[in-house]
């Protein structure tokens, strides 16, 4: 129950690449995830992973 409702959410392209204000649809540029994927994509700033790159990661673990 602790966790139940909650989830982050990840801009598909990273906000300090934008070079001006930009609209945000929550359609296509958003997506959700967990708190542990969303702090795994951002661990390492210089090499921000995409939400496929976690979900290899995972059916690599998950094989195992």
């Amino acid at each position: 129950e602790r966790g139940s409702s909650y989830i982050e959410v990840h801009h598909i392209k990273p906000i300090h690449t934008y070079d001006e204000e930009q609209a945000v649809d929550p359609r296509i540029d958003l997506v959700t995830v967990c708190s542990n994927c969303h702090r795994m994509i951002h661990r390492k700033p210089n090499d921000i992973l995409s939400v496929n790159d976690i979900k290899v990661m995972l059916q690599e673990i998950s094989k195992e």
